[in-house]
């Protein structure tokens, strides 16, 4: 469990908020093992156990609330780069660094916006590729299928996924094949 905190709380480290601390138990188990009477033995344990129990609702709500973090922090990041990227114009190919929530916030602002063309979007979330693929309108009527996109460009980073002709999703785990991938697309999306 403590591990556990530790990791939760190098992801609110990362995102800049507020980490989450839970005191750490005396070790006095040994001793009382050795001293002490059975009532004092009997205490100790209850409290340990209930110490347990604290530091696991602690991680639990932790993990919950770095979600939501991550979620608050994907959203912003997304709004943001589809402002770019819907400027530019055409169809949209493009590689992000971040957590997961980040490619769902893309696939859901480009709907959102009625984006009519296509996107294809890769994050790297530092263990992973996440792919995502939408079509609008446009695109499904130029004969691209969001689904199809992720099943023919996935494999070339080892990875899998699909979905629907408007909106997929894949991951995959060969992070050194990102450009790669990123290339493809842009070429099949040109």
């Amino acid at each position: 469990l403590r591990a556990k905190l530790e990791v939760i709380n190098a992801g609110f480290k990362a995102l800049g908020a507020e980490e989450v601390h839970y005191p750490v138990e005396a070790r006095i188990m040994a001793a009382m093992l050795v001293q002490g009477t059975f009532d004092q033995l009997n205490t100790v344990f209850n409290n340990s156990l209930k110490h347990m129990q604290g530091l696991r609702d602690t991680v639990t709500a932790a993990d919950k609330k770095l979600k939501k973090v991550q979620a608050g922090a994907g959203a912003a990041m997304a709004d943001t780069a589809l402002v770019n990227l819907l400027e530019k114009g055409g169809n949209i190919v493009d590689l992000f660094e971040g957590s997961a929530n980040l490619l769902q916030e893309l696939l859901n602002g480009l709907k959102k916006k009625q984006f009519a063309g296509a996107g294809f979007v890769i994050v790297d979330d530092g263990n992973r590729l996440h792919l995502g693929a939408y079509c609008g309108p446009d695109a499904i009527a130029a004969g691209l299928q969001a689904g199809k996109l992720i099943q023919e460009l996935g494999p070339l980073a080892g990875g899998k996924g699909g979905g629907k002709p408007d909106q997929a999703r894949g991951a995959a785990p060969q992070r050194d094949k990102a450009t790669e991938l990123l290339a493809a697309a842009k070429k099949k999306l040109g």
